[in-house]
């Protein structure tokens, strides 16, 4: 039995060994490798392209903001005045208020949710027009540039500045 444990003992140390050794070597490999970390948000995000689409959608929501502010305002007015006049209305008059202040409140939330809806929409739209252009723009960088391989920056925990061609690619998607 002693026998047998030696036997064992020697294997696992052997393979210990091979084990050890071909971590080095992977390791020596992935050292050798020439890696890159990409941010497509970040470049999306930054690019000239996007930068305006943002500035645009900014001056849409102010008009936006003023109709919803308009609309908050009047179901405060109305509901000022209910709460003012309860004691001194008809019942008539109390539900033609409350049907006024709901409908109020249906139309602020139809239209928050068009606007939500709009911008959604449009930003949708903008990925569609940009992607192709963040994919051309990448395969560009990689033709002039040798990279084993390329991380999207999402997926990575940590990573040093000097690997990041985000920037790069920002510059050559604000040329297409």
């Amino acid at each position: 039995m002693k026998c047998n444990l030696t036997q064992l003992s020697k294997r696992m140390r052997k393979s210990l060994v091979y084990s050890f050794g071909l971590m080095l070597f992977m390791s020596q490999s992935v050292l050798a490798m020439k890696l890159a970390v990409l941010d497509d948000v970040a470049a999306l995000k930054q690019s000239k392209e996007a930068q305006v689409f943002f500035k645009q959608q900014q001056k849409d929501l102010e008009a936006d903001k003023v109709t919803l502010d308009t609309l908050k305002a009047k179901i405060e007015t109305l509901a000022a005045k209910h709460e003012k006049n309860a004691e001194f209305m008809s019942q008539a008059e109390l539900t033609a208020l409350k049907t006024q202040v709901e409908d109020a409140k249906l139309e602020f939330d139809y239209n928050q949710k068009k606007i939500v809806k709009k911008r959604q929409q449009e930003e949708q739209e903008l990925l569609a027009r940009m992607m192709p252009k963040l994919h051309k723009a990448t395969e560009q960088f990689l033709e002039k540039n040798t990279y084993d391989i390329v991380f999207n920056a999402r997926v990575t925990i940590t990573h040093a500045e000097s690997v990041d061609i985000t920037n790069d690619i920002v510059e050559l998607l604000d040329k297409l």
